[in-house]
């Protein structure tokens, strides 16, 4: 479902609704005002409990060329170990060793160009 649309916001007002309801329902079995059936409350138990937040891995986001640009700024010994993490990160690896030879060979062929002329 797209953000914004009528049918998002239509289902978020209702959650909203009923989040409330259930918030009050709960306010007056804990007055002793009311009293809930077992079989509805075992029913009506997962709008008793907060959702857990879910944590976003920006990691995943990262293809082999960020985490090779990334590690090319990494002392080789270092960025060595990120071999391990999982194949993204080798191929960043393998990425980051194609930056810095790229970068040798710029310096190589602007010092060859300055000591002719």
């Amino acid at each position: 479902m797209l953000q914004g649309s009528d049918m998002y916001t239509f289902v978020t007002a209702m959650n909203k609704m009923l989040d409330r309801f259930y918030k009050f329902k709960r306010f007056l079995i804990n007055l002793n005002i009311m009293t809930i059936p077992l079989a509805e409350y075992v029913f009506n138990l997962q709008h008793n409990r907060e959702k857990p937040i879910e944590l976003e891995n920006h990691g995943k986001k990262f293809d082999e060329n960020i985490i090779g640009q990334i590690l090319s700024y990494v002392p080789i010994q270092t960025a060595h170990k990120a071999i391990a993490v999982n194949k993204t990160w080798k191929e960043g690896f393998k990425q980051s060793n194609i930056i810095l030879i790229d970068e040798i060979l710029k310096e190589i062929f602007y010092l060859k160009v300055n000591t002719i002329f």
